[in-house]
């Protein structure tokens, strides 16, 4: 993974956006397991982010390791948001 830079004002504010979207989205839900993760940097100009998410017991599977469903979760809503973020839209994903 590329070097993170430090986040200007524009990037401070997508972060606040994406994590402001978080806090009123309902498709962070897995099979009903709640999956908030909480965006800590962002590039609007790279259209990148970094999320950090704690994993807690009900997110591992029977192999010992992190439910490929939750990964799934997080990475295709988290993608939506930056995506309607940057673009300055509401963002939809099934």
């Amino acid at each position: 993974m590329a070097q993170m830079q430090p986040m200007d004002q524009e990037d401070k504010a997508l972060v606040a956006a994406i994590n402001q979207s978080y806090a009123y989205a309902n498709q962070f839900l897995h099979y009903g397991m709640e999956i908030r993760p909480q965006v800590t940097w962002a590039s609007a100009a790279g259209g990148r982010l970094v999320a950090e998410w704690l994993v807690t017991e009900e997110h591992i599977g029977a192999s010992g390791c992190i439910d490929e469903g939750c990964l799934a979760t997080v990475t295709d809503n988290t993608t939506a948001m930056l995506i309607a973020s940057i673009r300055g839209h509401k963002s939809v994903s099934t």
